[in-house]
């Protein structure tokens, strides 16, 4: 194990810190190797080296691999994509009408090069390429990028000093973002008393032309270096372990898979180039000496030459023949599955997920719903309290945005149904209802707590059709009633039939009163068929009955 150096003389805390961490990484490294050595049950062989596997993987790989690899790239991008399906929503009340701060949100939003919820998803997919990023926020006070923006105090607090008039006009006039290829730490906060310990302070980004659209582009294709206070930029860091501003690389942990589909991905083009035409054999005619024949090289190179580069379709030969290697050429499907089933193990993505949106139509409901859960986790835990808030958050701050009385984020639901899964929602709920009716089911699971425990209703939905139903009740019983009345014959001694107009009995005045002399209401007092009985009872005492 190799000891540490001793500290140069006239450091300054910052290159002090920066010397002590390469010498503790040097170290960690040093151990981890001896560790490995040392738990490797064959000594004879380094499965690594054999395997063509890094013994570590500098950022520049992992940019290579994202802007040229397409696995690479979908690692990377797969969970910012899906998290950001459905941007949130920032608002400060429920109100119909908006308040000062959401309508400076949404002039924000107006401007297209403003459209803070692309700028976040962009840094989310940029930031995990290496261990962090920064998104820059471009504002309008004239001043050095390296100057904290006026208002805000070293630990991240508003300054109480600070007025409206010297925030008055500030606008947030562009953003851009930069991977960690493209920015550097250049100091960090040494103060242990400051809240901000250990987070930078001072930024160096690098105003390039690259080639790649994931970086700055800048006019005139030369490198710009720039320095850049902390309270101008964004930090982005997804997957923090012990550290607070340093994340995992997003395929760090499954690179070995990435390489090994890079291995099947280009054999197989290489299988096929290479076994589409495997070659040709040339065999002297039988009988024939090779000490007493001469072999042509040239001519047959020639000829090879026309056939394989021209339009002649025949091979002149003279003393020999030529035959067809045979072609063997495998399925690299598979192999390739297997190794794709290992990056959705790591990165706990479903596998028809992963693939792409077609096959993702087709994933199980249970899969999708899974992958929803963790989606909502990441936002509620990642996006929203380390991207979504601090960035509104700073934007008050430095008075771009008024300042609520308190800012509430809602993420749009993921589990939001199609067309074609409602429609078949409701044919299952109203077959189970009418299976429901049809076994009488009503004498053990009363209506509305169905509609609650079975069918999962809210409260209020199962209260609305509890009552759709019972005014539906009255409404036929009352017709009903109303039916029998009207087919009544009418008095031998030439009153109304009861119930009708004019028609008074006994115990039936005007037909609003029934048999005992009390007023009926009608889909109210009983079923259809204690309605019935009543009448009956009318007519009975009309007629001189008991």
């Amino acid at each position: 194990m190799k000891a540490m150096l001793p500290i140069p003389q006239g450091l300054t805390v910052n290159q002090m810190f920066d010397h002590v961490k390469l010498q503790v990484n040097e170290l960690v490294l040093s151990t981890r190797s001896d560790l490995m050595n040392a738990l490797n049950p064959d000594p004879r062989r380094d499965l690594d080296a054999e395997c063509g596997y890094p013994a570590s993987v500098p950022v520049e790989m992992f940019q290579q691999f994202y802007d040229r690899n397409e696995f690479g790239h979908r690692v990377v991008s797969v969970l910012p994509e899906e998290s950001w399906a459905l941007p949130p929503v920032v608002y400060e009340t429920q109100e119909d009408d908006l308040t000062e701060f959401e309508k400076k949100i949404e002039e924000i939003f107006e401007t297209p090069q403003l459209n803070l919820w692309y700028w976040l998803r962009l840094i989310d997919e940029l930031s995990g390429i290496g261990h962090y990023g920064v998104l820059l926020l471009g504002f309008n006070d004239g001043l050095d990028l390296a100057k904290a923006v006026p208002g805000l105090k070293d630990d991240g607090t508003v300054a109480e000093t600070t007025t409206n008039e010297e925030q008055k006009g500030r606008k947030l006039i562009y953003l851009r973002p930069f991977a960690e290829i493209a920015c550097s730490i250049k100091t960090k906060e040494d103060r242990i008393n400051n809240p901000r310990f250990g987070q930078p302070v001072l930024y160096t980004l690098k105003f390039k032309d690259f080639e790649t659209s994931s970086t700055i582009m800048v006019g005139g294709g030369n490198e710009k270096s720039l320095d850049v206070h902390w309270t101008r930029v964004l930090h982005v860091a997804d997957n923090c372990g012990m550290s607070r501003i340093l994340g995992t690389p997003r395929m760090k942990v499954m690179f070995n898979r990435l390489l090994d589909i890079r291995k099947i991905l280009g054999g197989s083009g290489e299988m096929f180039w290479k076994g589409g035409f495997p070659g040709l054999s040339f065999e002297l005619a039988p009988g024939s000496n090779l000490d007493d024949s001469e072999v042509d090289k040239e001519s047959i190179r020639e000829e090879l030459n026309n056939y394989m580069n021209g339009l002649q379709r025949y091979l002149a030969l003279a003393g020999m023949s030529a035959k067809s290697l045979a072609s063997e050429i495998a399925d690299p499907t598979s192999h390739m599955r297997e190794q794709i089933q290992a990056l959705c193990i790591s990165l706990g993505v479903p596998l028809r997920v992963f693939l792409g949106s077609e096959e993702a139509k087709i994933a199980s409901t249970q899969d999708q719903r899974t992958w929803n859960k963790r989606l909502k986790r990441r936002q509620d835990e990642y996006l929203t309290p380390w991207l979504v808030r601090p960035l509104i958050q700073r934007l008050i701050d430095v008075g771009v945005l008024p300042k609520p009385e308190k800012f509430k984020v809602r993420w749009g639901d993921l589990n939001t149904t199609t067309d074609q899964e409602r429609s078949a929602n409701a044919l299952t709920k109203t077959q189970a209802i009418a299976q429901y009716i049809q076994g009488n089911c009503d004498q053990v699971v009363p209506p509305k707590s169905f509609f609650k425990y079975i069918l999962e209703m809210e409260e209020d939905e199962a209260e609305e059709i509890q009552n759709d139903l019972d005014t539906y009740d009255e409404t036929i019983a009352a017709k009903m009633t109303q039916e029998q009345l009207e087919l009544m014959p009418a008095d031998p001694m030439g009153g109304a039939a009861p119930g009708k107009p004019g028609a008074k009995g006994k115990g039936d005045k005007g037909g609003e009163k029934g048999a005992t002399g009390k007023k009926r209401k009608v889909g109210s007092g009983g079923t259809h068929r204690a309605e019935v009985a009543q009448v009956d009872a009318v007519r009975s005492t009309d007629r001189g009955g008991p």
